[in-house]
């Protein structure tokens, strides 16, 4: 896939030498990869790092097969902005924010992606926690924990108004778990996490309208209607009948 004179891929280059290091990055740039990575376990990997990122400034490079925090320290030193690990481990992502750099964790299961996004800020004002929540992207759900004696209603009314337009679900004191099939029930949110606000696994209608297509009927013999649309509902269905729940016939169901 192209974007403009570059190309979404990334140059995995295992094996290469710093002496071949200038060769190839001009040839890949050429081609238009602006991302390069070069796996530690080629030779003097931090040496080609080096040279790669000089020579190219305006492109992502950096280091693959990333295993401990001292070898992210290395890549950030020698110029590297990019850290790919063929594991997920904290340590590795975490020294890697602190440096800066974007970070790409190898992830096989649902229980070490969680792992990845665990983060804990710990803010020193109530001026520089809203600074945080303002800076957080689209979200399921935002907790609130706070005084119910009441000390931290000032800094609620700041912060819940940030967290309400990026949260489809916002609590007070207690954790995001268990949700209810009800039209109460929102587990949406802005994007990214979800792909449109309105959509959500769990409420009601929108649950059931996200599965569902539209089909329509016009003039229809009532004989060739499917059962649930014919004016006799012997079955008792819940129907929609003009913007009114009903489980009676069209005839006798409420009217606007």
């Amino acid at each position: 896939m192209t974007h403009g004179n570059s190309i979404e891929l990334v140059g995995i280059l295992r094996g290469l030498t710093p002496e071949a290091a200038p060769a190839t990055g001009a040839a890949l740039v050429a081609a238009g990869f602006r991302t390069m990575e070069v796996p530690l376990n080629s030779p003097q990997p931090f040496d080609t790092i080096r040279l790669l990122a000089a020579a190219h400034r305006d492109c992502l490079v950096g280091a693959g097969t990333v295993l401990t925090p001292a070898e992210v320290d290395r890549v950030h030193d020698a110029g590297g902005r990019l850290v790919v690990a063929p594991n997920c481990d904290p340590a590795v992502i975490r020294r890697a924010l602190e440096k800066g750099l974007r970070v790409l964790p190898g992830i096989g299961t649902a229980t070490e992606a969680f792992a990845a996004v665990h983060l804990v800020i710990l803010a020193d004002s109530a001026d520089e926690l809203v600074l945080v929540a303002g800076a957080l992207h689209g979200t399921l759900t935002a907790a609130i924990y706070s005084d119910v004696a009441g000390s931290d209603d000032a800094l609620e009314r700041r912060l819940a108004p940030l967290l309400r337009t990026r949260a489809g679900r916002l609590l007070n004191d207690k954790m995001p778990t268990g949700v209810a099939v009800s039209s109460a029930m929102n587990h949406g949110g802005p994007f990214p996490a979800t792909g449109h606000p309105g959509f959500t696994s769990v409420g009601l209608p929108a649950s059931i309208a996200r599965f569902t297509a539209l089909h329509c009927y016009d003039q229809v013999r009532p004989a060739r209607l499917p059962r649930e649309l014919r004016d006799e509902n012997p079955d008792k269905l819940w129907r929609d009948i003009d913007g009114e729940w009903s489980r009676g016939d069209v005839s006798a169901a409420p009217s606007r």
